[in-house]
């Protein structure tokens, strides 16, 4: 019997995973970290058999990490991509079961790729440079170590062999959670500077452009992942060809905040459509974080799911359209603001 240890199931990101192998998967054996019987409960709502075990902790319960993961075939690490202590605690807790280490799946983000506009001070500007994960592999996991992310997916790239890892790595992602009732997406975290600012905001020229992905997309690589392990590996590859990109197009960051101050206007949240063009030096004033969320690349390509797993996406609606369509209330209260990774934090300057 296939067992799962899962961190991160109650999010956006991870409860649709969660959901998506669960109800695929009835067979599989759960273990599931919560922060607390509430946590507990909603989780038992997403699909995840009667039988599963909910263990309350969070990175800092090293302990209980590191004996969970031992136990566990598969380990779902979808909290927090930059949270390297957790990350090794609980990848040594995989190596102490000697007989079979496991499998390790690792949430990342594709932020990382905006280290070529960081060092080159470019903002605003479409860069022509596209990462992919298959001809393009060593130089993605080779990326400096200031790069965004990049020091947890070293720490999960370092333990190729004994545990087999993969990095799932995803761009903008949208879309309604199958688990999640709240409206959750990368572009939200937009929605409360907007209104601090009075209007919309396009950094430069507004032609930076960003992969997006449809969130059961990105559950639909997780489940598939899942299944190779589940199968010893199967056709999947791991350690340190491991590494997954997860995307169905891409958007101009101008393109995307102009749909979103549109929105906020029709629904009263602001008063005006238009967009304010800023400067690096005002756009930081807004937020530091400015140029990450606004005004950088990061262009991935997608190639190892698609020919090794038989990936394709199957929503291919995009961010634009799909502003439109999240539950906007009188106060936005369906929508829950998306928070930086702390990891975004003191990585920002070349």
């Amino acid at each position: 019997m296939v067992k799962i240890f899962a961190i991160g199931a109650t999010g956006w990101i991870g409860g649709d995973a969660v959901h998506r192998i669960a109800t695929a998967h009835p067979e599989y054996e759960w273990t599931v970290l919560v922060r607390s019987a509430a946590k507990a409960a909603e989780a038992a709502t997403y699909g995840l058999p009667p039988s599963t075990r909910f263990v309350t902790g969070d990175y800092e319960s090293r302990q209980l990490l590191a004996t969970e993961a031992a136990a566990a075939d598969i380990v779902l690490n979808m909290a927090d991509c930059d949270e390297a202590a957790g990350a090794r605690v609980l990848l040594e807790g995989m190596k102490a079961n000697k007989d079979q280490p496991g499998f390790f799946i690792h949430l990342s983000g594709a932020a990382m790729l905006e280290w070529d506009d960081q060092v080159s001070g470019k903002y605003g500007e479409e860069s022509p440079k596209v990462y992919d994960d298959w001809d393009g592999l060593q130089e993605v996991t080779s990326l400096p170590d200031a790069a965004m992310h990049r020091p947890v997916e070293k720490i999960v790239l370092e333990e190729a062999g004994p545990v087999r890892t993969a990095i799932v790595s995803p761009p903008w992602i949208y879309g309604r959670s199958r688990a999640s009732p709240v409206e959750h997406s990368a572009a939200t975290m937009t929605i409360p500077m907007f209104q601090a600012h009075g209007k919309g905001i396009c950094v430069g020229q507004g032609k930076a452009r960003w992969g997006t992905v449809h969130l059961h997309d990105l559950s639909e690589v997780f489940l598939r992942l899942v299944e190779e392990a589940a199968k010893g590996g199967g056709a999947a590859t791991w350690g340190r060809e491991g590494y997954y990109f997860v995307e169905s197009g891409e958007e101009a960051l101008g393109e995307v905040n102009a749909a979103l101050a549109r929105a906020m206007f029709e629904n009263g949240l602001l008063e005006s459509p238009e967009l304010d063009t800023l400067d690096r030096e005002a756009a930081e004033k807004v937020t530091p974080f400015a140029l990450v969320i606004w005004g950088w690349n990061a262009r991935p390509k997608a190639v190892r799911a698609r020919k090794l797993l038989g990936w394709n996406p199957a929503v291919l609606t995009g961010l634009l359209e799909d502003v439109k369509d999240w539950r906007w209330g009188p106060d936005s209260n369906s929508i829950k603001p998306f928070e930086l990774p702390k990891g975004m934090v003191g990585n920002m300057e070349a």
